[in-house]
């Protein structure tokens, strides 16, 4: 349990007035913005605009002053508190908790078709990061990444962004795919709808994939649109079959869910209705081998080349780690 304590905002009569809570939490240490947040749920503190460490656990002190208000008895910031802050954070997903047993399910709320661009990749990272210190180490958990309906997924990245900043890519996409290539629980994309691009990539970096069965194409154009980024290659012919990656990356194939299923690109298919059932029962049967702490050294006994690449690539500055692409499609 961390101890939080700090002091009030100033009344207007000058004087400072001191509060404390607990922090109900199992296992690892919370981000200062996790803990920044928090301490926006006590009815006697404003929003703090900054968090230290102390000996004692985190000290705070806000910068705006407040109405006056007696004093504050020890308050208790429950796992339920730290949920709903977690959930309130984000304006491109929602997170939740399934239940009860270490299982949450991110969901794009970007639209129309949930792009990719900075602040959206950002926001999945730090959704990424903040599940990871809930679940703690040494546990069990998983996580589901979903569209938010059966249409789109994702189509890929916002390449009108990238006319305005050419290290978009950099600062966003390349982070996005590092973190959840090095995240220490088993991932699985939910593949709702089309999945164009970039976003292949991103179901790709996840351990398993499901896709709807119905409706929704998934494909890589970039020879298509003459788009190439460092280390593209890494996950594609990591994850999938030598004639496979073949077909996804110079032949841009367009594949339906039953096509998909057929080269190996996504685990298994279902129907609209079913298919996050099936996600959630892949996420329950093996949820349970992050519980020894190498889950995340073995994948990166498989995967580590592209987790190279993508942590190479990122938040580069100094140079272009992309090619600007000739055609948006």
């Amino acid at each position: 349990m961390w101890m939080v304590w700090g002091r009030t905002p100033p009344s207007m009569t000058g004087n400072w007035r001191f509060i404390e809570c607990t922090l109900g939490i199992s296992a690892g240490e919370m981000p200062h913005a996790a803990i920044t947040d928090l301490l926006g749920l006590l009815p006697s503190c404003s929003k703090p605009h900054e968090v230290t460490r102390d000996p004692s656990g985190y000290s705070w002190e806000c910068s705006r002053r407040s109405e006056e208000r007696p004093y504050q008895s020890p308050e208790i910031i429950t796992q339920q508190d730290i949920q709903m802050t977690m959930e309130g954070r984000y304006r491109y997903i929602t997170v939740e908790r399934q239940g009860s047993d270490g299982i949450y399910v991110i969901t794009l709320r970007k639209p129309p078709e949930n792009r990719l661009d900075v602040a959206c990749c950002q926001e999945l990272i730090r959704a990424y990061h903040s599940i990871q210190q809930l679940l703690g180490l040494d546990s069990e958990g998983a996580v589901i990444l979903r569209g938010q309906d059966a249409k789109f997924f994702c189509t890929g990245l916002d390449l009108d962004e990238r006319e305005r900043n050419i290290f978009s890519s950099s600062d966003g996409f390349y982070p996005l795919l590092a973190t959840v290539l090095d995240f220490p629980f088993p991932t699985i994309a939910l593949i709702t709808g089309h999945v164009f691009g970039g976003a292949c990539l991103l179901t790709l970096a996840h351990d398993y994939r499901v896709m709807n069965a119905n409706r929704g194409f998934w494909q890589m154009p970039p020879v298509n649109a003459g788009l190439h980024h460092d280390g593209m290659g890494s996950l594609v012919r990591s994850k999938l079959a030598p004639k496979v990656a073949r077909k996804v990356l110079l032949e841009a194939h367009k594949y339906t869910g039953k096509t998909a299923l057929e080269d190996g690109i996504v685990d298994s298919v279902a129907d609209p209705d079913k298919m996050f059932g099936v996600a959630l029962e892949l996420a329950e049967k093996w949820k349970g081998k992050a519980k020894m702490g190498v889950y995340g050294l073995l994948r990166n006994e498989l995967w580590g080349q592209a987790l190279t690449a993508y942590r190479q690539n990122s938040y580069v500055h100094h140079k272009e780690t992309a090619r600007e692409p000739k055609v948006k499609l």
